[in-house]
């Protein structure tokens, strides 16, 4: 039996590790692209900002009337490609395929109280890369635990560098999973980051609408599905813009790592976080029974989760 496992807590009791608390000693193996075929060679903040500007009204326009959404979408995906290519070959990116690193992940998680026995890391095609049971795995028996420092949560976010910005922004305090989005990006773009053994370790991109060419997009009108995909999109790029424009005039500006600022990193968390904990976000778990299973997390618990 395979089981798709997805849960997000905010609950802490232990200080959570951070970039300036808790380093790897192993040097990380990240890149930040600043050049190569069609990079942008200079890119304007000032450009930038005033195409967020109109992103961001556009964005936070009235619904349009009946048979206009596909022109309004047209629109907003024109400013945000127009965004993108200002910033293109400025994002984070890893060396190697995302299994190179699951030992890496492995070592973390043992190295830090995560239970690594009875499972095995593989690939189950089209559900993608989960955990199958290695041995029979009994009823009520806890196999699997991943202790709180381990977790990437609102807490340990409010004492990152997003920390500042948290305090005085009430969107971010009003919604979680953008907190955690921010997070993520945030870590992602730090090298040093406790986080990065298992941030190595995501995908890269998500077969998902708002990853989809325009003409992709233009096959789906005749389906139900066309409204939703319009409102995550136009939703998505309004996000973006307004977290860009309050980051650009925040006092704490310089301390965000410029890859986070990006609209294609943007997407990323989005896509694999709304309304969850990034770490992990999801586990395929094949067991050799029909095992019955819970979800457990306590504050008074010694694990942060456990199966």
């Amino acid at each position: 039996m395979k089981f798709h496992v997805l849960f997000h807590t905010l609950e802490t009791e232990e200080p959570y590790p951070g970039p300036s608390s808790q380093k790897m000693g192993k040097k990380s193996r990240v890149k930040t692209q600043k050049s190569g075929t069609g990079a942008t060679a200079s890119v304007s903040p000032k450009e930038t900002l005033n195409l967020t500007s109109e992103l961001l009204q556009k964005c936070s326009s009235p619904a349009p009337g009946p048979g206009k959404e596909w022109e309004e979408y047209v629109q907003i995906r024109s400013l945000v490609e127009k965004i993108r290519k200002k910033q293109k070959g400025l994002s984070v990116t890893f060396d190697g395929k995302r299994e190179d690193y699951f030992p890496d992940l492995m070592k973390w998680a043992s190295e830090n109280g995560a239970s690594v026995e009875g499972f095995e890391m593989v690939n189950f095609k089209e559900e993608g890369f989960g955990l199958r049971a290695t041995r029979d795995i009994k009823a009520e028996e806890l196999f699997l635990w991943v202790p709180r420092k381990l977790l990437m949560t609102v807490e340990s976010a409010k004492n990152s560098v997003l920390g500042p910005l948290y305090s005085q922004d009430r969107i971010l305090q009003a919604m979680g999973n953008i907190t955690l989005a921010f997070h993520l990006l945030c870590e992602r773009a730090d090298p040093n980051s406790f986080w990065q053994p298992y941030i190595q370790t995501l995908p890269s991109e998500y077969d998902t609408p708002l990853y989809f060419e325009e003409e992709e997009v233009r096959d789906l009108q005749c389906t139900q599905a066309i409204h939703d995909v319009f409102s995550q999109y136009k939703n998505t790029a309004r996000q973006y813009a307004y977290f860009y424009k309050v980051i650009q005039t925040h006092p704490s500006y310089s301390s965000f790592p410029p890859p986070a600022l990006l609209y294609q990193s943007w997407l990323f968390p989005l896509v694999g976080s709304i309304e969850l904990c990034e770490i992990p976000t999801s586990l395929n778990i094949s067991l050799k029974k029909n095992l019955s299973w819970k979800l457990l997390f306590s504050p008074q618990s010694p694990g942060g989760l456990h199966l």
